[in-house]
């Protein structure tokens, strides 16, 4: 089921409540009004009559978005939206830091970027400062000096500041988790006191991510998703201070 959405490109958040006469696997999401394969937020949830669920947005289009209430098993709408509720959307946006003067920028660009990563080529993407390069996948040299492709989502040279992104991690990724992605880039040149600290680049961008009011399960789920590409012992245990972090940030 698809129900049209009008939130004007403000930041709301959308309850929407779900009825299935049948226990059943389903997805729902927030979707651009007409740029294909592209998706806001998205949940995978499992029951049986009612349920409950709550998409935030601080981004969207000026038309709205458009809900997606679907069996993820057969893709076909097996659910029906009961009714939906728009309010206003709760951000941390003060706890933002004012003195990067870089910040704000690299916001919109990389919201525009992150919007749009679907369906564009590979090439460079830049703003007056920002600057990312979209690449089809990233290479590295394996140890007999050899390029080979790398599973990795995305980085940044910490010399030139250039942030390249990996298309095959990002076609089939919300915007959500892609902005969360580039954050994590941009945090390493343009916040971190220790520009190589990964842990710092983690916190620092979950504070722009989490403060504008992106939702933690997207979040949650591409840092999985990366971590699950380079399980060691250290991952591990970065991976729970870093979701130690991102669940503590409201009493921060």
């Amino acid at each position: 089921m698809e129900l049209r959405i009008k939130t004007y490109g403000l930041p709301v958040a959308v309850d929407v409540w779900l009825h299935s006469e049948n226990f059943q696997e389903v997805e729902i999401y927030a979707k651009h009004p007409t740029y294909i394969n592209t998706c806001y937020t998205q949940r995978v949830v499992k029951f049986k009559g009612n349920h409950h669920v709550k998409l935030l947005l601080p981004f969207s289009h000026e038309k709205g978005v458009i809900v997606v209430a679907r069996n993820n098993k057969t893709k076909k709408s097996t659910v029906k939206i009961a009714r939906y509720q728009l309010s206003h959307l709760e951000t941390k946006i003060s706890v933002l830091p004012k003195d990067n003067k870089y910040l704000f920028e690299f916001i919109n660009h990389a919201i525009d970027f992150c919007s749009r990563a679907s369906f564009l080529p590979a090439g460079n993407y830049n703003s007056k400062n920002i600057r990312i390069t979209y690449v089809d996948s990233l290479k590295v040299k394996n140890d007999e000096g050899k390029m080979v492709q790398s599973t990795s989502p995305a980085r940044v040279n910490s010399h030139t500041k250039i942030i390249e992104v990996s298309k095959a991690f990002f076609k089939n990724r919300t915007i959500a988790g892609r902005f969360a992605v580039v954050c994590h880039e941009f945090a390493h040149v343009y916040m971190n006191n220790v520009a190589s600290s990964e842990f710092e680049a983690d916190k620092n961008a979950a504070m722009i991510y989490l403060g504008l009011g992106f939702p933690r399960a997207d979040l949650i789920t591409v840092w999985a998703d990366i971590y699950s590409a380079f399980d060691t012992k250290q991952n591990r245990q970065r991976m729970e201070r870093y979701m130690s972090y991102v669940k503590s940030y409201d009493k921060l």
